[in-house]
């Protein structure tokens, strides 16, 4: 390591080494310009992702199916498969057994969580199941456990969750 006062003379009666050459910029012109084509292929984006959203929910509204209103799924596999709210609850559901953790933070196998359910007839409860959850248990360890959480669809909130070892 040298010395900082050697550092600063290092070149002291000598010439420092000459500077890289500036690369060349864009001009101002052709910034404005690639803004200007970035914009309006945004914006066109946008345009064209309305039109095709707003004749979906046009449709929907008109004649709800399971996709908007869970009471018109034949039963709860309908629901799990088409529901757009579905993906919500199980969110909703990890998020509460994330809370509920008593050691550290639990480890999901996947994104995709609580990919099981119990099939039925439509009540507006429904029971999320995952089974491939590790929790850690008061020695440190992660237990493989598995997770049931009951959600309400139309108060859209967790009822009970409850989390067993394997």
């Amino acid at each position: 390591m040298i010395p900082f006062e050697q550092h600063l003379n290092r070149y002291e009666g000598k010439q420092p080494p000459p500077l890289p050459p500036p690369s060349q910029k864009p001009r101002n012109g052709d910034l404005k310009k690639a803004g200007l084509a970035v914009l309006g292929a945004l914006g066109l984006l946008a345009v064209i992702g309305q039109i095709g959203i707003s004749s979906d929910n046009a449709a929907e509204k008109a004649a709800p199916t399971c996709t908007s209103d869970f009471t018109k799924c034949v039963d709860i596999r309908d629901m799990a498969n088409h529901f757009k709210e579905w993906r919500h609850a199980a969110f909703d559901c990890k998020w509460e057994a994330d809370k509920r953790a008593k050691y550290g933070t639990p480890e999901w196998s996947s994104l995709y969580t609580f990919g099981k359910f119990y099939n039925g007839p439509i009540t507006g409860t429904a029971t999320l199941i995952d089974d491939d959850v590790k929790f850690q248990n008061g020695f440190g360890a992660m237990a493989h456990s598995e997770v049931h959480c009951e959600y309400d669809f139309r108060a859209k909130k967790v009822i009970n969750v409850s989390i067993t070892q394997k």
